[in-house]
């Protein structure tokens, strides 16, 4: 390991080289975090994402949102996210390919006040309630669309529900309704980042 540092180009591992027993980058922080696997498979209907403890430290096979709040959980776990994530995101053959850039950054939400936010919480808690019933149970089981249980499979779809009502109040019909909504409020959130980054001062003639 002290060979590999002391010939690197790079210049940050270069000067690790008196530290060769320790890891290069430490990532992890302490706190609450919301786990999301890089890759997940296509016929699942959500991503199966998991909520951790300082305890838990995520790996390079997974991303991690550290400082995390029970209510951005529900939103990333929605129906509304992993429709954009499939329309979006890239693609391993034909699975799901998590990216924080194309997921995450670009997914249009509204702001929320703390009453939603609670509605949210709760809709969390239901699922990871029903969840915490099958311990000896792995995530994949539990979201395979042909075992998942049906308790989960409703403790989502209150999520779905309370996700989609933030949006707005009339129901959605199809995803494709859905997408074409998101893509509309994406627009316009990209059209008032354009103006504002653009806006200058008029400078004075003298």
């Amino acid at each position: 390991m002290f060979e590999h540092r002391n010939e690197s180009k790079r210049e940050a591992t270069n000067k690790l080289k008196s530290l060769y027993y320790s890891f290069g980058e430490i990532r992890h922080k302490e706190g609450d975090s919301i786990i999301i696997p890089r890759h997940s498979s296509e016929n699942r209907d959500y991503i199966p994402l998991g909520f951790y403890n300082s305890d838990t430290v995520i790996a390079d096979s997974a991303m991690a949102i550290y400082d995390a709040q029970p209510w951005l959980f529900g939103v990333l776990h929605s129906k509304m996210h992993m429709i954009w994530v499939d329309a979006v995101g890239g693609k391993l053959k034909t699975d799901y390919r998590y990216s924080a850039k194309l997921c995450y950054n670009t997914f249009p939400f509204p702001a929320i006040n703390e009453t939603q936010k609670e509605r949210i919480n709760l809709c969390v808690f239901g699922i990871l309630d029903e969840r915490a019933k099958y311990p000896e149970k792995t995530m994949a089981w539990l979201y395979n669309p042909e075992t998942m249980p049906i308790g989960l499979k409703q403790a989502h779809k209150d999520l779905d529900l309370c996700i989609e009502q933030i949006y707005r109040l009339a129901p959605f019909s199809t995803d494709a309704e859905r997408l074409e909504y998101l893509f509309k409020l994406y627009d316009e959130m990209t059209q008032k980042a354009t103006l504002f980054a653009t806006e200058k001062k008029k400078r004075k003639k003298y």
